[in-house]
């Protein structure tokens, strides 16, 4: 994503919550996922991680959204950022995991299934 983007990005999501309506970020925190149909994404995530850090940016569409929740995990037996990919449908409101990423390394889809899937289960 260029500089330009961002910025774009940055002064819709601003605009969008100065409005008073929820956010893009405040609509994938309360979506469900198929993953986790019992809570919402903001809470499985906010409960695991310890500090919980969300942005979002222009999707590959006009529609779409990509929103990121970035937080530390002990895998492997050491400390990782695993940063949570979402992508946000604005038209239909839809919300389905893209991935995960441990320090910036993309994991298979399976991990980030799995991740949400313990997140989920810790959340109960």
């Amino acid at each position: 994503m260029t500089t330009r983007h961002l910025i774009v990005a940055s002064a819709a999501l601003a605009l969008a919550a100065s409005c008073g309506g929820p956010s893009i970020i405040d609509e994938v925190k309360n979506a469900r996922l198929a993953e986790c149909p019992s809570n919402d994404i903001g809470t499985i995530v906010n409960n695991f991680y310890n500090t919980t850090s969300w942005t979002a940016y222009n999707g590959e569409t006009e529609t779409t959204r990509e929103v990121y929740a970035e937080g530390e995990i002990m895998f492997a037996g050491a400390y990782k950022t695993a940063r949570l990919g979402f992508l946000y449908d604005e038209t239909t409101g839809q919300v389905t995991l893209m991935g995960v990423d441990f320090s910036g390394q993309d994991q298979p889809m399976g991990i980030a299934t799995a991740l949400i899937e313990k997140m989920c289960e810790e959340a109960r």
